[in-house]
């Protein structure tokens, strides 16, 4: 019978570097890291044209612990697939040393290097493993979207040779309330990493003709986010789940020929932790009706 202990223990010490970022996800915004500044123009003169903006006044940027804990996190999910696979080609062949160092999980984007691997090792595995392997490529469908296998291989290369970046991001929605009512002639809202002096909103509007109260408020919500090569941020939390997901049903998937009761029961284990952490992520960045409605989503998946 074959230890499956190296795959799954490298799984699960991915999810144990994904509850530690959850922990510093928690204590860094107890620690209120951003304080903002309003300014407005209500009080001078007549101008038809009212103006309010907030920016940022103070801000405390991630600690580079962020980068190196998310990396270690996404190069165990890479390394659970690679030692998957080792278990599994040995299934068919005895292997020398050397074979053992060229072994990888495959994850391909481009379907015709796919076909061009699944025929080159068509004698050396069997049916049900190619096509185990085959169900879970994400082979790019023209819709521009990163599949979570492809990402992580992709932030694993990353990882491997420089720092993955980390920072805080702007999402802020600008609620105004003014009586009488007036109307919004101009609205920008900032979409980019938080730093000192960046203003987060600017909101303009017509004078009314008659006097009345102005209240504003701003409520900003910001994500702990990873960046890419070409600009992309990716929250943190929701795609390191997004990733361990995918690799967990790869390596589960890939393993069952091999698998006795004891590891369907560490699978179960794992599995139902991660639903728990999915559950308490998403209520740490949506409320709770957008959360339940991403469980349900994720569910069906």
């Amino acid at each position: 019978m074959m230890d499956l202990s190296s795959p799954f223990g490298k799984l699960a010490h991915a999810m144990r570097h994904m509850q530690r970022l959850g922990d510093m996800q928690r204590e860094y915004r107890e620690s209120n890291p951003i304080e903002y500044s309003h300014f407005h123009n209500t009080d001078y003169g007549r101008s038809p044209i009212l103006a309010t903006q907030w920016r940022v006044r103070k801000f405390e940027p991630l600690e580079d612990t962020w980068s190196y804990v998310s990396g270690d996190a996404i190069n165990n999910m890479r390394s659970a697939l690679d030692h998957a696979m080792l278990l599994t080609a040995a299934r068919f062949r005895t292997l020398s040393s050397k074979d053992e160092r060229r072994v990888q999980y495959p994850i391909f984007t481009d379907g015709a290097k796919w076909e061009q691997w699944r025929q080159r090792n068509e004698y050396q595995l069997d049916e049900p493993t190619l096509d185990a392997l085959e169900a879970v490529q994400p082979i790019d469908d023209g819709s521009g979207e990163e599949r979570a296998l492809a990402l992580l291989n992709r932030l694993s290369n990353v990882d491997k040779h420089r720092r993955i970046l980390t920072h805080t991001m702007s999402r802020p929605d600008v609620v105004v309330h003014v009586s009488p009512p007036m109307e919004v002639v101009f609205e920008k809202y900032a979409n980019e990493p938080m730093r000192e002096g960046l203003t987060l909103a600017t909101v303009k509007f017509l004078r009314p003709q008659h006097s009345g109260t102005l209240d504003t408020h701003l409520d900003v919500e910001y994500y702990e986010v990873m960046s890419l090569d070409n600009g992309t941020m990716l929250p943190i939390a929701l795609t390191m789940h997004v990733m361990f997901t995918a690799a967990f049903y790869a390596v589960a998937e890939l393993l069952e020929p091999i698998a006795n009761e004891t590891d369907r029961w560490f699978v179960q284990q794992i599995e139902d932790n991660e639903k728990e952490n999915l559950r308490k992520m998403l209520r740490s960045f949506m409320n709770e009706e957008a959360a339940t409605a991403f469980e349900a989503t994720a569910d069906t998946v």
